[in-house]
């Protein structure tokens, strides 16, 4: 029966987790001030802003790498290497859109999740504390969010998923002592595929790793400690170092050039240095949780240290709570990055499992204290766990309607076969990208390479869309903006190498006035990003512009004519 119990309850937060809707039709009119940028009025285009600019920092690179470039010689970005190679392997199987990647992300996410709950569950924790707070959890956490993972990538399974699986196969080789060796050495490779997946999946993956090799060396007697938790390392950072060699390599077999890290350093760098970071208040609603690590932290140190009985008695369950303590203070550091309280809800899963860890510790001397502290200690309990799903009520009620349960229930949204095929169609996010697609494909060959400088999200998705790429090596201008040593010089030798008689599509009204050659609206190029700015003023520098033909919503397709010949 307790098997049937979580599998029902795994299958439900699978369900819940998985988001089936995307494009942001839930927003909230007062979430603009988080996940839109230049606070713009609400409206349908404003609607898929947000996820249009989180998403093309994603799609952008993968439709660089599935046209033949390569990730560290012709494409980088922010989010990392390895994780770009997992999303390609998918893509290969997936048409590359907004909404095969919103359900891949939601997906991966609600493993997240599952996993979550497998810990607890595994640990020891007991199912009548595990669900409620499982549920919680979902509720005030994920479903009581701004967003959606579905729609920002980076705030789900793809960034913090590696990081729970170390946990579970800490958990595991503790319950299963016949598999240990299999699943720590699935554990050490783990480390060396995060060294590769990305900076912040490195953190959050090795310091998991480290909290477990620290905790099973401290478990043994004074002798062995060193060598153990040596042995750990050295195997964690040997495989680190065979994944970086695997990549190298393969770069250099596929591409033809070693692997160069200087732009994606330079994007770490910018984040480092304090790029996007809010104001955080004297009283962030942060502080309880890095508190609860912390503590967390202390306490089992103290029961290590004394030896405590409890050490043997209940070892699955302490090295649960040693993983996710060091899940939970390495994924504090999003949140210290990105200081919003809708930004701490991302990372406060650890936080859960890990309370719930420690109250199935101190369950059974609980169970045999006075009345009293026991009715207060549970009264506690409850208020929390129904303060955090009361907390995110409001927006799941919103966002209940986009997840897979709500449309597999017959007669309320049952119509799950309608939603999952239709983002795996990836209908537009922009409704005028159908038309910039319709234009490059009446003047440039099928899957022929196009010289596109649009709003920076319209001109991702519109290469996307085309199943192009763009001439220049500008994947999503919003990202490639950031790191301006790195880009500027590249879009330059680009643009030098670009033959009289290209076409280039652009927008009406993208060009400086007073000349206003093509008598349109002046704010088309307050939306590009200077990048784009730079490149599109070096490109008249060089050429004179002919239009070729123009389209009902401001897109106009150019040749570019050698100014010389027009001097002739």
């Amino acid at each position: 029966m307790r098997w049937l119990v979580d599998a029902g309850a795994v299958a439900l937060v699978i369900m819940t987790v998985t988001d089936v809707s995307a494009y942001l039709e839930y927003l909230r009119p007062d979430a603009r001030t988080v996940v839109l940028a230049d606070g713009l009025a609400v409206s349908p285009e404003t609607l898929g802003y947000a996820q249009r600019l989180h998403q093309g920092f994603w799609l952008a690179p993968l439709n660089d790498m599935l046209h033949g470039r390569a990730m560290l010689v012709d494409v980088s970005s922010q989010y990392g290497v390895g994780v770009f190679y997992f999303l390609a392997a998918f893509f290969q199987v997936a048409p590359l859109g907004y909404g095969t990647l919103s359900l891949l992300t939601g997906f991966l996410t609600a493993l997240q999740y599952a996993t979550a709950y497998g810990v607890m569950r595994l640990g020891g924790c007991p199912g009548i504390l595990a669900v409620p707070a499982i549920t919680a959890a979902v509720i005030g956490l994920l479903l009581g969010s701004l967003g959606s993972p579905a729609d920002f990538p980076g705030t789900g399974g793809l960034r913090f998923g590696l990081g729970w699986l170390v946990a579970a196969c800490a958990v595991l080789w503790t319950r299963w002592p016949g598999r240990r060796r299999s699943l720590q050495a699935a554990a050490v490779a783990l480390v060396g595929i995060a060294s590769v997946w990305s900076f912040e999946t490195f953190a959050v993956v090795s310091a998991t790793f480290l909290a477990v090799a620290a905790f099973e060396a401290a478990a043994l007697e004074p002798g062995r400690r060193a060598r153990s938790f040596g042995r750990n390392m050295l195997a964690a950072a040997c495989c680190c170092v065979f994944a970086h060699l695997v990549l190298a390599i393969g770069t250099r077999a596929f591409a033809g050039s070693w692997p160069d890290w200087s732009t994606y350093l330079a994007f770490v760098r910018s984040y480092a240095g304090g790029l996007y970071v809010l104001a955080v208040r004297p009283w962030s609603p942060g502080l309880p949780i890095l508190f609860l690590h912390l503590a967390s932290a202390i306490a089992l140190a103290a029961l290590l240290a004394r030896r405590h009985r409890l050490v043997l008695e209940r070892r699955p369950l302490l090295l649960g709570i040693a993983a996710t303590s060091g899940l939970g203070i390495a994924s504090f550091g999003y949140f210290v990055g990105h200081s919003h309280p809708n930004t701490l809800l991302y990372v406060a899963l650890p936080a859960v499992v890990e309370a719930c860890l420690w109250v199935s510790l101190v369950g059974d001397r609980l169970l045999q204290a006075p009345r009293a502290p026991r009715l207060v200690a549970t009264a506690a309990g409850v208020w929390l766990a129904v303060l955090l799903a009361i907390s995110g009520w409001p927006d799941a009620t919103d966002k209940w309607r986009r997840t897979a349960l709500d449309q597999a229930i017959p007669g309320h949204g049952g119509r799950i076969r309608e939603a999952v095929p239709r983002l795996w169609r990836s209908p537009p996010s922009d409704s005028r990208a159908p038309e910039a697609q319709a234009l490059l494909d009446r003047h440039l060959p099928k899957g022929e390479p196009a010289l596109v400088i649009t709003e920076p999200e319209l001109s991702v998705e519109t290469l996307v869309r085309s199943d192009r790429v763009n001439v220049l090596p500008i994947g999503d201008p919003e990202q490639d903006n950031l790191v301006p040593d790195e880009t500027y010089p590249k879009v330059r030798r680009a643009i030098d190498r670009l033959a009289p008689g290209a076409l280039m599509l652009t927008q009406l009204g993208v060009f400086d006035a007073p000349a206003k050659p093509l008598g349109v609206r002046p704010d088309a190029r307050r939306k590009l990003v200077k990048l784009q700015k730079v490149a599109l003023d070096r490109i008249r520098e060089r050429f004179r512009l002919e239009e070729v033909a123009r389209s009902p919503r401001g897109f106009a397709l150019m040749r570019l004519v050698a100014r010389q010949e027009e001097q002739r």
